[in-house]
């Protein structure tokens, strides 16, 4: 079992959210949301998000359902820059955006609170994008972290708790998997290697009591 809680989704995006307006990225203007309209006196703003989750099994057949978490976390920015020259507009917002991924994948990456409940970091991707022209040009830039959150265990709700298991013999089989047979025509059973009764004997049968909490 995991020695500390994995962070939920909800709790990433919020405390995303608030480490990116304590740390003054974008003038605190940020949002634990996936789409929020501004208009672009409203720019540079940012957005937080959580667009999946995984959970893969390591083993295919298990008893307890048990799986390795991991979540993808994006941090997108929307931003504008004035200019009439398209080609010089593009270069400095393409700038602009590249310092703001900067500042927001160190400020990260390197606060131990924003890792809290987080097994690790598998990857950072950085991804931009121009959205239109005129005379404010405007871009985007996301990064997409994959957090590895550690394992989760679904543990069946049972009714009834299990209060004792029964172990009973099964034949002794040979070579070609058929069942062994004594002098006098029976299957010869397995017996397990402790007395439980006392009497001396190797036992066929027993029970065990299992505790409760």
């Amino acid at each position: 079992m995991p020695d500390i809680e994995p962070a939920s989704r909800k709790e990433m995006r919020h405390r995303t959210r608030d480490l990116l307006i304590a740390g003054a990225v974008l003038g605190g203007n940020w949002f634990a949301s996936r789409r929020r309209p501004a208009k672009a006196k409203d720019l540079p703003v940012g957005l937080v998000y959580t667009p999946s989750e995984s959970m893969i099994s390591p083993m295919a057949e298990q008893s307890i359902p048990h799986f390795d978490n991991s979540m993808r976390l994006a941090v997108e920015v929307h931003a504008g820059e004035p200019g009439e020259d398209e080609e010089d507009a593009d270069e400095a917002l393409d700038d602009t955006l590249d310092a703001i991924a900067d500042e927001i994948r160190e400020l990260l990456l390197c606060s131990p609170a924003w890792l809290e409940g987080v097994a690790g970091v598998a990857s950072v991707e950085i991804e931009k994008q121009p959205e239109s022209g005129g005379e404010i040009h405007f871009g985007a830039v996301r990064l997409v972290f994959q957090l590895v959150i550690g394992e989760s265990y679904w543990q069946p709700d049972l009714d009834t708790p299990l209060r004792k298991i029964g172990l009973r013999p099964v034949a002794e089989l040979d070579g070609e998997g058929e069942p062994v047979l004594d002098d006098e025509g029976e299957p010869m059973l397995q017996q397990f290697g402790f007395d439980m009764d006392g009497d001396g004997k190797a036992d066929v049968e027993a029970e065990f009591d299992i505790p409760q909490d």
